[in-house]
């Protein structure tokens, strides 16, 4: 059923200062900037291969996007899925017994196109959204059941303290994943924030490169030399957010 990753929304505190830094450090420039008064937030819209990237400062800090934005921080506050003929798509899930919001389970995006959202009570927590986690394994039957699919791979990271369901949509790896370690950075996550998106990782090559690239600008770089390997075996670079204005990047290479 899904495709690609539509988009990723990332809550920010301003817009267009995020769009300053993200210029300035990584050398890259917003589709557009744009005010949506009737939503009262404002989005630095960024295109990464098929997906968009969605700096979104909210206006109103009485909304649930302002509320969320103060209670938690900057961060990824959700990912939507692409899919062909998404009102189809909004009544299988429906015929199936998944709860939707919005009139006949879809609603219309401020960048026009469709979406159906899935009510988190009837996902596991997690609110899916469709666009023309506490248990691993009960949200891989949730997604099997709703979705016809099936995980690309079944890990336990004990290193790690976690464990994961691994899904390709498009070029993107969607880690599904479950922690082990009450005592954990995503467990604590996790009990904090409940169920949703922990991170997003952009793909870049030679990422010792950019790592030393974005120390030269002033960034303070996370892990020995400034990257780190994943569990996986790709070699990552974090930024660390205090240098960030307060959102933590990841890039991943391999």
């Amino acid at each position: 059923m899904f495709e690609f990753i539509h988009h990723v929304r990332i809550l920010v505190h301003d817009a267009d200062e995020m769009a300053k830094y993200i210029e300035d450090k990584f050398g890259m420039t917003p589709e557009k900037v744009q005010v949506y008064e009737a939503r009262g937030m404002k989005n630095a819209i960024y295109k990464v291969g098929q997906t968009n990237v969605e700096f979104t400062e909210p206006l109103d800090m009485d909304s649930a996007m302002g509320q969320y934005l103060k209670t938690f921080g900057p961060g990824p506050y959700h990912m939507a899925f692409g899919v062909t003929d998404v009102e189809g798509k909004s009544a299988e899930l429906a015929a199936r017994g998944t709860g939707l919001r919005g009139e006949n389970g879809l609603s219309r995006s401020a960048e026009g196109y469709m979406t159906a959202n899935i009510d988190a009570a009837s996902a596991l927590g997690f609110p899916f959204q469709l666009a023309e986690v506490h248990d691993r394994d009960a949200m891989v039957d949730y997604i099997r059941q709703n979705f016809g699919m099936e995980p690309d791979d079944l890990n336990v990271i004990e290193g790690r303290g976690m464990r994961d369901a691994l899904y390709r949509a498009g070029e993107t790896l969607i880690e599904i994943t479950e922690p082990l370690d009450p005592e954990s950075g995503i467990a604590k996550h996790l009990a904090d924030h409940g169920p949703g998106v922990y991170h997003v990782a952009f793909g870049v090559d030679n990422v010792r490169q950019v790592s030393a690239d974005l120390a030269a600008k002033g960034n303070l770089m996370r892990g020995e030399g400034g990257v780190t390997q994943s569990p996986r075996g790709y070699t990552t670079a974090n930024i660390d957010p205090e240098s960030s204005l307060g959102l933590w990047f990841q890039l991943a290479e391999g």
